[in-house]
């Protein structure tokens, strides 16, 4: 990660409509990371933690585009001008991530500051976020996309010396949002930093995206820095990070370093 605090990015998502079905999906990515030239430079996302409650979209999630992607029940709830999700890991059966947000009138500077923060993780004019991933090899879903193309790109990245990298981009159809009140959050401490008593905390204003955003992620591309496999070659030691972001309908938010704050969006 790039020096001092870094803004990350914190995404709860309802897809309506995909070509698995409706799901829901929660992410998390810490910062920008600092990445070789080969592989985009600066300032991409990395997921370091996600949930989806569709075991379709964990399968492809893992061996397609490398996230770690688990498994978690995701209870939505609207009322007039508000909505709420709670999300629980079904392997701990513990509430991890719980958030209401109200259509609440901000202040200016406010709706400004919200604006900005989400601009800061659109890479382009197509409203594209560049993320990168290291491969994960397992099990789940493997036999299913033995003959996907794209999980051949990441099997590629796997056995790769040194390991290879995973990039792709997240485009949104727009950038813009309604900027709201955060007026009740929750976030598990030890889900998300690892540690129990370094329980992060949601901004308390969000951004809701507007009815009908899509989203679309490209298939993964390998990278595999030139400047480490020149190393490798000659022994020396693999450097370098990856990093990513996954996207959709729904909701976003962001956090920095350990003491986290988070920024959601919600759709």
């Amino acid at each position: 990660m790039q020096g001092g605090m870094q803004t990350g990015l914190l995404t709860v998502i309802k897809y309506k409509n995909s070509f698995i079905g409706p799901y829901s999906e929660l992410l998390f990515s810490p910062g920008k990371y600092d990445t070789a030239a080969d592989c985009g430079g600066d300032g991409l996302q990395h997921v370091a933690r996600i949930w989806v409650d569709s075991p379709f979209s964990q399968r492809a999630g893992r061996n397609i585009w490398g996230m770690p992607k688990e498994l978690a029940t995701f209870d939505w709830s609207t009322g007039p001008g508000w909505v709420k999700v709670s999300v629980k890991d079904n392997k701990s059966n513990k509430l991890i991530f719980e958030a209401k947000m109200a259509d609440v009138p901000l202040p200016r500077p406010l709706q400004s500051k919200g604006m900005q923060l989400v601009s800061a993780f659109v890479q382009d004019a197509a409203g594209c976020i560049a993320s990168v991933q290291l491969p994960i090899d397992d099990n789940i879903g493997k036999t299913e996309y033995a003959d996907v193309a794209a999980f051949s790109t990441a099997q590629k990245a796997f056995k790769a010396k040194p390991m290879g990298r995973l990039t792709t981009k997240v485009c949104y159809s727009t950038a813009s949002g309604t900027v709201s009140k955060v007026t009740h959050s929750f976030m598990d401490g030890e889900a998300w930093t690892g540690h129990s008593q370094e329980s992060p905390s949601l901004m308390p204003f969000a951004v809701r995206l507007p009815s009908g955003t899509t989203a679309q992620l490209t298939a993964p591309e390998l990278c595999q820095p030139a400047a480490a496999a020149a190393a490798a070659a000659s022994g020396g030691s693999r450097g370098g990070a990856a990093a990513a972001s996954g996207g959709g309908r729904g909701g976003s938010a962001v956090a920095t370093g350990r003491s986290s704050i988070a920024f959601p969006f919600f759709g």
